[in-house]
Formats: structure tokens, C-alpha cells, sequence
């Protein structure tokens, strides 16, 4: 398996998309934007891992960190 990820995203609500994703509540707010060029391969998580390589530049505007960064 080979995956070779270009993706990007705008005015992302980071409080949701961290509820959303991993369940998390209260951890982070904002309005984010991303840029992410990944790939990996592998058939298994571990060689997925091992193969990972990329850039992921974010950044988190009018937020704040909540318990999450205690």
C-alpha cells in the first residue's frame, strides 16, 4: 500500500474538529488553516509508521488553550 496525501483546509473550527476527531472537550479554540504533503507505505501500522515522511504546517488564529495545555 502506498498513500501520497496533498491536502489543505481553511477556517477550520479547531474546538469541533478536536471534539470530532479525538473526542476531546475543551482542550483548544480557533479558527485554523493547514497545509499537509505526506506519504507513506506499508502493510501494516508499524511499516506505515516507519515510512512516514512530509510536512504538515498549521496555524491557529483568535484561540486559546484550554486543560490541554496544563
Amino acid at each position: 500500500m502506498f498513500l501520497d496525501i496533498d491536502v489543505n483546509g481553511k477556517n477550520i473550527d479547531v474546538e469541533k474538529a478536536m471534539h470530532d476527531a479525538c473526542g476531546m472537550k475543551d482542550t483548544l479554540s480557533g479558527t485554523a488553516e493547514f497545509d499537509a504533503d505526506i506519504s507513506l507505505s506499508g502493510a501494516t501500522l508499524e511499516e506505515q509508521m516507519r515510512s512516514l515522511k512530509g510536512d504538515v504546517k498549521f496555524n491557529v488564529k483568535d484561540g486559546q488553550f484550554g486543560p490541554f495545555a496544563k
